[in-house]
Order: structure tokens, then sequence, then C-alpha cells
């Protein structure tokens, strides 16, 4: 196939006409690509979701065997890089984006952008986008692209002044027919930025245009977007209803039919916050592992309803399966900082792995956790590979699963398609402690810990010497830390380290 056939699929994509990409993209061989082309094919099944696709293209030049003698092109690893962030490795495609030179590759601070947008570290990704944005080596589309991304980071963070500007930029910009798909995402936006303005009637005229722009669209999706953001408007005009509360609950059985598990952390904010709805607010803070939406909740929560959110210091996660009459009652419980349940004396010592997918399974109660995210937060030391990589983490799984039956607990981790859930036999609850409210300074401490050693393991003098603190100081913050399961102890006497496990 040559080069002038995978930009026609890169066409395809841009009109949104994926199903013909992505039927022209099965017609490839990627055996048969020179390693240039391959860099533009990986891109290409990156974008239509075939991540593995792209990493084993790109595997054998990134990640090559000792006896070969091959050193990646720049380009090869920056999409490498993005099919990692993409599908949830976003340390190790962090890594590898670092010591390209962003002038040269601005695709470097595109994809470090999106790598931090999976994060919800909005404010980080702005700056990214801003200096893509102003490297004269990118195309136009993908200049546009990027606004896009950039005028979300600004809503997210409330700087309507840049939001607006952005607008009406990106309004003229994508009046052309073949820019659909773009022009639509701006019109949702534009609605938003109306909406917290409280200028209702303009948002209106951006959502009738969205509207009209979707009968396009066959998209199941689009239309739940829709209609979430109609609801929404209708939200901030006229005030909390039980018309309204029903209709967010509606969006909600859609977007759980579908599996779009954002709209539905986005419609129990509404709920929460709007209705007061204190059992979904807690599932909503507590089953968040973005530190930025969790400051968003508290914040809104206290602006809506005129007073501060009292969370606990401990939640009791409940499984919203539905259990027979009889079931119903129960204290039965297991901690997830550590594995003590009302069921034996086992335990699972903290910062060791079973402990560790424990606490990763329940990070998000919204999203299930896939072996990608997995292999992200316990095994970022080793390089992802597309083959040993799941056999390991699928051994792991079985572990944790054999510890619950050994140990009468009604829990079993179901792995299908790459996605690990956990899902239970009988009522139990899973208690999480609420790590932000451990006192601020040891956060703070945590944080400046982790800012210079990162996932690597140190010793209380290596910290005394690089954060300038006392001796004294740095060991009664770890401690305090290691009593909160927030750091890991390895080794003991002189030898004793520590590593970070916490999501900080």
């Amino acid at each position: 196939m040559s080069r002038e056939s995978l930009k026609s699929i890169d066409q395809f994509i841009k009109l949104a006409k994926f199903g013909e990409a992505q039927e022209a993209l099965d017609k490839v061989n990627s055996k048969n690509l020179s390693r240039i082309d391959l860099v533009l094919y990986a891109n290409l099944a990156r974008r239509l979701g075939k991540m593995d696709d792209a990493i084993l293209a790109l595997r054998p030049f990134v990640r090559p065997k000792a006896r070969d003698q091959i050193e990646a092109t720049e380009d090869e690893r920056l999409e490498y890089a993005m099919a990692l962030i993409k599908i949830g490795a976003v340390n190790e495609g962090l890594k590898l984006l670092h010591d390209i030179d962003g002038n040269e590759h601005p695709n470097k601070y595109l994809y470090s952008a999106f790598a931090r947008i999976t994060e919800w570290n909005y404010q980080e990704a702005a700056l990214l986008l801003e200096s893509y944005t102003q490297n004269d080596k990118i195309d136009s589309y993908s200049d546009l692209t990027a606004r896009v991304n950039l005028l979300s980071c600004y809503l997210f963070e409330g700087q309507n002044d840049k939001a607006s500007i952005l607008i009406d930029y990106l309004l003229e910009k994508t009046s052309d027919n073949s820019l659909h798909r773009l022009r639509k995402n701006v019109l949702h936006l534009a609605s938003q930025l109306c909406i917290q303005s409280r200028k209702f009637e303009e948002a209106k005229k951006f959502l009738d245009k969205a509207t009209a722009s979707d009968e396009k669209s066959n998209s199941t999706i689009d239309q739940l977007l829709l209609n979430k953001w109609q609801v929404i408007w209708s939200l901030h005009k006229n005030g909390p209803s039980s018309q309204i509360m029903m209709a967010l609950d509606d969006i909600k059985i859609i977007a759980e039919d579908l599996n779009n598990y954002e709209t539905i952390r986005d419609v129990d904010y509404y709920l929460g916050i709007y209705f007061n709805q204190h059992e979904v607010l807690k599932q909503l803070y507590f089953g968040t592992p973005y530190a930025n939406f969790r400051k968003k909740i508290l914040h809104y929560y206290e602006k809506i309803n005129g007073k501060s959110l009292h969370l606990p210091d401990v939640y009791n996660f409940e499984f919203p399966k539905k259990f027979e009459p009889e079931d119903e009652a129960s204290n039965s419980f297991i901690q997830v900082a550590d594995g003590v349940n009302s069921y034996s004396d086992s335990y699972l010592p903290p910062g060791k792995a079973m402990q560790q997918l424990l606490g990763l399974v329940v990070k998000d109660t919204y999203r299930p956790l896939t072996i990608h995210q997995i292999h992200n937060e316990l095994f970022d030391e080793s390089f992802y590979n597309p083959n040993s990589t799941p056999k390991k983490i699928k051994q792991l799984i079985y572990r944790l699963s054999h510890w619950f039956e050994e140990n009468s607990i009604p829990l079993e981790l179901v792995l299908k398609k790459n996605f690990v859930t956990l899902v239970a036999d009988k009522p139990i609850a899973l208690r999480i402690q609420n790590t932000d409210a451990v006192d601020p300074k040891i956060m703070s401490f945590l944080m400046e810990v982790k800012e210079i050693f990162g996932s690597d393991s140190f010793s209380s003098r290596d910290i005394s010497v690089r954060l300038e603190k006392p001796i004294r100081t740095t060991t009664k913050h770890l401690k305090i830390a290691l009593d909160n399961s927030l750091i890991e102890k390895i080794g003991a006497g002189p030898n004793t380290k520590f590593k970070i496990i916490a999501n900080i």
C-alpha cells in the first residue's frame, strides 16, 4: 500500500468517516510497510482505537531485543508513547516523551497534554497545548484539534476570558463543512461557557446549532451528550426540580447501557451537588482518583449550597448489585488499605502487590480497571510488553481472587477483554480511607518527595538532604504517611527505605 493510501485513511478520520477508515486500515499488511510508513500506520491505528496494533508495529524499534542494533527515531518514540498513554500506561509514555525536543517535534507537547488530561490535570495540559499551538511546524488541522482541547482546559480551570476569545477564533476557523466534528465540539463547549456565565439564551442557540449538526450523525453517544447538556442548561436556567432530576436519571441509565462512564460520573456530580444526594456525593468523591475533580466537588458544593461538604474519614463502598432480601442485612467488610476483614484474621500487607491491586480496583468506582492501568501503577519500572505483561497481571489477579476464596471473602476479580472488575456474591462493604483528610502538611511533604523520587525508593536521610529538612521532622512525617498507608516500608534497620504507594 502506498503512502497516499495511508493518507486517504487519515482524511477519512478527519471527516469522521470511521467505518470507511477502519475498513481501509484492515486491508493494510503492516509487515509490508517501510519504517517511515509504519509510523503513520501506528498513528492511524491508535486514532481508530487499535492501540495494540500501534504498539506491536513500533515495538521492534522502540523496544528492540538486546541482540538487535536498532535505535528508534523520534517519530517512532512519539507514536509509541501516545499509544501507551491511550491504553493507560501513562508513566512509561511520559518517560519516552521526556527527552524529545518539543521545539523540533511539537507532538511531544500535544501527547504530553493528552496524558495530563487523562489525569484531570488541566492546568498543566493547558500550558503544554499553548506551547504546541505556538509552534510553526504543525499543520492547520492539528492546530485546531489542539485548540479545541485547550478550550476544554480553560473551561475546567474557569479561565472564561481566555475561553471566550478562543471560541470566537474556533467558530470562524471551523466553518468549513469538512471540519464538521471539530465544529460540533466547539458548539458544545461554547454552550458550556454560556451556561457558566448564565447567558442562557446564547447557550440555547449554540445547543440548537449542535442539535442541527448532530442530525448528520448516527452516533448514539453524540445524541446522549447533547441531551445531557440540554438538561444541564435547563438545570442552571430554571433551578433543580423533580422533572430535571428524572431527566438526569434517564440519561444515567442510557449512559450505563452504553458504558459511557464519564457521563455517569458527570450526572452524579449534578445530582449530588444540585439535589443534595449525599450518598451519591460520597461515591463520587471517594470513587474518583482525580485530585482536581475532588477539589471541584468541594468548591462547587459550597458555592451552590452555602456550606462545606462533610465527608467521613472512612467511606463504606457498597456494591450496586441487587441481593435477595434475606441477604441484605450485613456488617461484612474489608479494608482496602490493608485487607483486614470481618471473615478471617488474614490481611494484605500494605504496599505489596495484592493490596495495591485491591486499592486500584476501587480507586475509580466509575470505570472498570484495565490491565494496562495495573501495569502503569504497579509495574511501571518495567516496559509494557503486549505479550508478557498481560500474563503477569493475570497471575496477580488470580492470586488475589484465590486469597479472597481462601478467606471466605465473597469477592472475585473478573477479567474480560482486558477489563478487570470486582464482583461480590454477598453484601460486603469496602472501607476506603479518605487520604485527603490526612494533614495537608503531610500530603504537601509527600508531593515534594514524589517530585524528586517519583516511583523510586528513598531513605529518610535522602529526603532530609534533598528537601533540607531536619531528620527528626522527616522521620515524623514518614511515620504518619506509613500509618496512613500512603507509603510502604522496604527493609529494616539502617538500610530501611520507603516508596510512595498512594495516588498523590
